[in-house]
Parts: structure tokens; C-alpha cells; sequence
């Protein structure tokens, strides 16, 4: 598996560009922004990326979801409680904070258990509100991309829109479930595994 990570943005969110060794398909987790700097990296590697995947809605992780969408004639995910943020009052949200935001409404909407495949490679679509209603996080029996929800040394914030710590420690205890050789690749900073980081959180999960 061939993971390539962007840092893009002024919160320095961690996009990565996730393809198969032998067909080079793959996705694209989280274009925060810089599309350039992330075509430069597909191109550079020969990706052909199937899908843009959100792991959730805010600003600093899709800010590119619309110049890439139409570069690369690929749909975007995202989890189906967050798509509610793309409709109706919630839409008022994206005016405010990024006018790009709003027409990158995505095309399909994901649930827990759903799989997302390219090439041999298949993502699972793990559940993981607290930090938003509709975070997620993804995993495919080795690696985990885990969004704003897990990083190393620290837990998603939950006084955001949507955001809940009571939802936030669920989502924490059911990685934590994941085996210990996990390695993590977070929305933000440096990648860590599940073993490191049961050890930094045992006494709050």
C-alpha cells in the first residue's frame, strides 16, 4: 500500500493520498487544501484516484474538495450525518466560515461498516462521532486513518459544532478495540499506533 501524506493548510492538516503498489487506483483522505501540492503528488506517484473521502466536515480537511472534484472527475465522501451539514440551515455555516465550501456538497454519503475498495485495498468506514456528528474514521486490518478523532498524545476537541465528549470517549473506546499493532495516521501531526496510544489514555477510557 502506497501512503503518501500532504501537510496542507494553516492548521497543518495531514492529507494523504492512499493507493495499490500494483494498479496505483487509490483515494484521496481529506484535501484540506493546496490542491496543487496534491496533484503534484498524485501525478508524481501515477495515482489514479478513485474518490475524495472526508473524514469529516470541517473546513481545514475539504477546503479543496471542489477544485480537486472537478480536476479529477471523482466523487466525494463523507459520513451521512455530516452531509446533513451540506442542506437546509446548516448550509449557512459553509457561507460563513469558507464560500468554497458550499458547492462541494458530496455525492455520496457513508455509514458505519460501509467498505470503500481500490485496487486490493478495501477501507472500512469505522463511526467515530464526538469530535462532529458524523466523524470517521477508516481502517483496513493494519492501518488506521483516524481524522480528527485520535492523534498522538491527544483526543479530538468536542466543544465544536456537533462535537460531544460523552460521544468522543465511545468513539475512543471502540478504537481502542482495534489491535495494538494498529498504526494510526491522524487528521493532524505525527502517526502513532493503537498500543501507544491505550497507554497515554488508560485512565480517561
Amino acid at each position: 500500500m502506497i501512503i503518501k501524506k500532504v501537510i496542507v493548510g494553516e492548521l497543518d492538516t495531514n492529507c494523504y493520498i492512499v493507493a495499490d503498489e500494483k494498479t496505483l487506483e487509490g483515494v484521496i483522505i481529506d484535501p484540506g487544501d493546496n490542491a496543487e501540492a496534491i496533484l503534484k503528488t498524485v501525478r508524481g506517484n501515477r495515482i489514479n484516484p478513485l474518490y475524495i473521502i472526508n473524514t469529516h466536515w470541517h473546513p481545514d480537511h475539504m477546503r479543496a474538495n471542489k477544485e480537486l472534484k472537478e480536476i479529477l472527475k471523482v466523487p466525494i465522501y463523507i459520513h451521512e450525518k455530516d452531509a446533513k451539514m451540506f442542506k437546509g440551515p446548516q448550509s449557512i455555516v459553509f457561507s460563513v466560515l469558507d464560500s468554497t465550501i458550499k458547492t462541494s456538497s458530496p455525492d455520496k454519503a457513508l455509514k458505519e461498516g460501509d467498505e470503500i475498495k481500490f485496487g486490493s485495498i478495501t477501507l472500512k468506514v469505522i463511526h467515530t462521532p464526538g469530535h462532529s456528528k458524523g466523524g470517521i474514521c477508516l481502517y483496513n486490518g493494519t492501518v488506521l486513518f483516524s481524522g480528527d478523532t485520535l492523534f498522538a498524545e491527544a483526543v479530538g476537541r468536542t466543544d465544536l459544532l456537533g462535537g460531544s465528549e460523552k460521544e468522543m470517549k465511545e468513539s475512543i473506546k471502540k478504537l481502542f478495540e482495534l489491535p495494538d499493532s494498529t498504526k494510526v495516521y491522524p487528521g493532524h501531526g505525527p502517526e502513532t499506533d493503537i498500543k501507544t496510544e491505550k497507554g497515554n489514555w488508560r485512565i480517561l477510557f
